[in-house]
């Protein structure tokens, strides 16, 4: 269970608010304002409370830093300059407030807003940030080798899911068509990325070459003649 919501810089500021007493300075005292006065001037502030306060925007914004996207990464991909997701992060979203990626899993199953909002959150915290990444556009080729290998890997442990079940069980039989993919890519990525005997042996080759300790006859601390008599 979370200590404290990730937005509670965001809460706190509300009670503020409702109270009439604002905060002392800081990015809390810049989103008082903002939120108080209608004619407040455009800040970074203002910008990270309008994504914010967007129903489409927020979930967005959250996966990525839940996923543990960089801020660069954020604004390569988003095109939000590091100064606003600064401002985000501190007031809306504060990642320190998970303490292990349990939290963060719970957090996104239980995210409060639409359906989508909660499976693009749970996806990047159990995919990761490159799904993120690819799904708003920020990464259009994909290494074929990676494909098949996260492929063959997934198939893997899906067909691990046989553990505890009979032989004959439904579980069991559809486990062993998930090792007969995990085997096929495995065939597969053996070809496209051998791992031969034969680069074994030329690094083998190139690292004797390079320590070679035999010494030519002339230099020999015994005579010719002496050692074949």
């Amino acid at each position: 269970m979370l200590l404290q919501s990730p937005r509670h810089r965001f809460n706190a500021v509300l009670v503020e608010i409702r109270a009439a007493t604002p905060p002392a300075g800081g990015f809390e005292l810049d989103l008082y304002t903002a939120m108080t006065n209608k004619a407040s001037p455009r800040t970074d502030t203002t910008y990270a409370f309008d994504l914010f306060s967007d129903d489409e925007h927020r979930p967005v914004l959250d996966a990525f830093l839940l996923s543990g996207a960089t801020f660069d990464t954020i604004t390569a991909v988003l095109g939000i300059p590091v100064s606003v997701l600064t401002i985000y992060e501190y007031l809306f979203f504060d990642v320190s407030s998970f303490r292990n990626r349990l939290e963060k899993i719970s957090y996104a199953s239980t995210y409060v807003g639409s359906t989508f909002a909660k499976e693009l959150l749970k996806t990047g915290i159990m995919v990761g940030v490159d799904y993120l990444i690819w799904t708003y556009g920020g990464k259009e080729d994909v290494d074929t080798r990676l494909v098949v290998r996260h492929t063959m890997v997934d198939a893997y442990y899906r067909g691990m899911a046989h553990k505890g079940n009979s032989l004959t069980s439904g579980v069991s039989k559809e486990s062993q068509k998930w090792w007969g993919t995990a085997i096929k890519n495995a065939e597969i990525l053996e070809k496209m990325d051998p791992r031969t005997t034969k680069q074994a042996f030329e690094e083998l080759r190139i690292a004797l070459e390079t320590t070679d300790e035999t010494t030519p006859v002339e230099q020999s601390p015994v005579s010719l003649e002496d050692i074949l008599h």
